[in-house]
């Protein structure tokens, strides 16, 4: 997953000054921290990466886990988790030893792509067909 505008705002309003306006700084910090020289912009980095050096420049990560609370006894909810499967957005949660969808993609997805960019539980019945249906767009 690509970091987020509000990932980069975080970071950026983080730097210290001296690193903020000088361009090669900037590219040198993001260079030094993801390791990889070929990455020189805040907009290089993954959404794992922005959280790990938004932490770094202590702050806390940006979660959008929120977005994506879902109510396990909708049946839409869980065909939107369903496609999340689909798509491949998922991750390994160490405690139930399983591949589970990635709620993190799923909010961010939610806020900056959903049709009336709100929270997954906040769609109303009648509103969530359409979302779903724009959902599975993705996997056309």
């Amino acid at each position: 997953m690509n970091i987020t505008t509000e990932q980069i705002k975080v970071i950026h309003g983080r730097m210290p000054d001296h690193v903020k306006h000088d361009r090669e700084l900037k590219q040198m910090m993001v260079s030094q921290f993801t390791g990889n020289p070929e990455m020189s912009s805040t907009r290089d980095l993954t959404y794992s990466q922005a959280n790990e050096l938004i932490k770094h420049l202590g702050g806390r990560p940006i979660d959008m886990r929120t977005w994506a609370i879902f109510d396990p006894g909708n049946q839409q909810h869980k065909y939107i988790l369903s496609l999340c499967y689909q798509l491949g957005w998922i991750e390994y949660n160490e405690k139930s030893g399983r591949n589970v969808p990635d709620l993190n993609r799923l909010g961010a997805w939610l806020k900056k792509y959903g049709y009336l960019h709100k929270r997954l539980k906040a769609y109303t019945a009648v509103e969530l067909p359409k979302l779903v249906t724009q959902f599975e767009m993705l996997l056309k």
